[in-house]
Parts: structure tokens; sequence; C-alpha cells
């Protein structure tokens, strides 16, 4: 952002007088890098030049607040703000404060907000039914979470990974393994494509689950993934499975997926050594039975 920021110096220098565009720009690159207080610093500037921020000026820094986890009041006061300037929201603007909500888990706040967005004529888009999914999936209530899902759908959204992910985390928090291997099968028959981020993520809710047997299920889809699809599997995917094997003392099963990940030329970290001796810590533990460590 310092040759942006030298760039824009030099334009006022050639007698030049920078635009709405050019702070709108700049602020976009500090929110890119989650540079808050610069995103901040030059839409008070653009004001302080005499130009009234825009849509794209006012969902920039609404974005970054909600990226950056400041208090949804602050983010409430800012929509507030764009408002009052005359400047009509669109769906970046209600996404924007419905991933807020999302994040806070305030699933009240965040269905208020979807309401106030379909008052004001605006059709929700993907982002906006997968931030309610995320929401109902916080607060571990998976038969809303699913609701929306099927909202989703019935306005003709095509679901992406990150709806299967939420779906597929939320059953796998609650214990419901069936209906983890149901909506896994349902988003390869969507043929969806989801990249190793999504898978890693529901890995880790498999592993937490104690889901073992869909966990491998999973890493196995990611493994037979072609490759540079994004999808193959990396050090987080492999040490994430060895931890829901250690995490049942599975010594022999945490070998075998070692030996997977050699056999892919993935290079085990710290964390993935950890693990390995963690689960003979607990494979050893559970030979001794009670007090046999004593």
């Amino acid at each position: 952002m310092d040759e942006a920021e030298v760039l824009f110096h030099r334009m006022i220098s050639a007698g030049v007088k920078p635009d709405r565009a050019a702070y709108s720009t700049i602020m976009h690159g500090h929110a890119r890098s989650n540079n808050i207080v610069g995103c901040q610093q030059w839409f008070d500037k653009m004001q302080g030049a005499g130009i009234s921020p825009d849509l794209v000026a006012y969902n920039t820094l609404i974005k970054a607040y909600v990226d950056q986890k400041k208090p949804m009041m602050q983010c409430s006061q800012l929509f507030e703000k764009m408002v009052m300037a005359g400047i009509k929201p669109d769906a970046l603007s209600y996404t924007a404060m419905l991933k807020g909500f999302s994040r806070a888990n305030n699933v009240e706040k965040a269905e208020e907000w979807f309401e106030k967005m379909l008052q004001s004529n605006i059709k929700p888009n993907r982002q906006a039914y997968t931030s309610m999914m995320s929401a109902h999936a916080t607060a571990q209530n998976a038969a809303e979470c699913k609701h929306w899902y099927e909202k989703m759908r019935r306005e003709g959204i095509k679901p992406d990974a990150l709806a299967f992910s939420i779906l597929i985390q939320v059953e796998a928090k609650t214990g419901n393994g069936p209906a983890c291997e149901a909506w896994l099968q349902e988003m390869e028959a969507a043929e969806v494509r989801p990249t190793a981020h999504v898978y890693n993520a529901i890995l880790n809710a498999l592993a937490r689950a104690g889901e073992t047997r869909l966990m491998e299920g999973v890493l196995g889809r990611m493994e037979r993934s072609p490759p540079g699809g994004g999808a193959r599997p990396n050090v987080v995917s492999y040490s994430t499975a060895l931890q829901g094997f250690a995490r049942r003392g599975a010594v022999g099963a945490c070998r075998a997926c070692f030996a997977r990940m050699g056999a892919a030329g993935v290079a085990p970290n710290a964390v993935t050594y950890n693990t390995l001796i963690n689960a003979h810590v607990v494979a050893a533990a559970a030979a001794a039975g009670p007090g046999g460590g004593s």
C-alpha cells in the first residue's frame, strides 16, 4: 500500500485532483490488507477533501469493520450514517451486516437484518443465506440451519461448498453421523468441489465428534481429487485426521494415516509429531488401566 499512497501524493503534486475512485481504491487496498485503521483514515481523508463517500466507499468500510470483528453497534451506526447520507444500501451492504451478526452469534439480529433486506426489495444472495445458516450452526441448531438451506434452494440459488460445510459441521457437532454422511453424498451429487480449506473444516468437525469412519472417508475424497484442483490434502488435513484417531488411542490408524501422508509427499510438522506422540500416550494409559500409570 505504500507505493499506492506515494502515487496518490505524486498525483496531487502534479496538479491532478484525486477523485472519489482514487480514495476508494486505496481504502479497498487497506481493507484487503486487514488494515482497518488505514481504511478509516482514507475514508476520513475523502470527506476532508470535500468528497462525499459513495456506496462503494461505505460498503468497503462496513465490510472492513465486520471482517475485523468490530462491535456490531459500530457497524450498525456506519450503516445508518450511509442511509442518512441518502445512499441506498445494496446486497453487499446487507450481507456484510448479516455476516457480522452471524459471527457475533446473534441469531435474532441476523434474522432482523435479513427481513430488512427483504423489505428494501433486495433479493438475498448466496452469502446472505449462508450467513443465516452459519448463525444457526454456531448456535448448534441443525434444524434451522437446514431450514435456511432449503429456503435458499427454493429461491433457485445453488449451494456452494461453504453451505455444505456448514451443514456437515453442525451435524457433526450435534453427533448426527448419518446426517453428515447424507450431506456429503448430496454435495457430491450436486457436483460441488470443495477446496482443501473447506474439507479441513469438515475434517476438524468430524474428528472432534469422534466420527473417524466418516473422517477417513473425507480424507479419501481429498486424496482422490485431481491434482491442481485445490482440494488435495495438506499437512493440516493429515494432522487433523491424526488428531481424530489419536483421541481414540487408535495407534494403528495413526500409523496408517502417517504413512499415507508420506506417500502423498506431504511433510509432517510439529503438530503432526505431537499428535502421534499423544496417540501412543493415550493408548499406553488405556492399556495400563485405572491407576496403571501410578
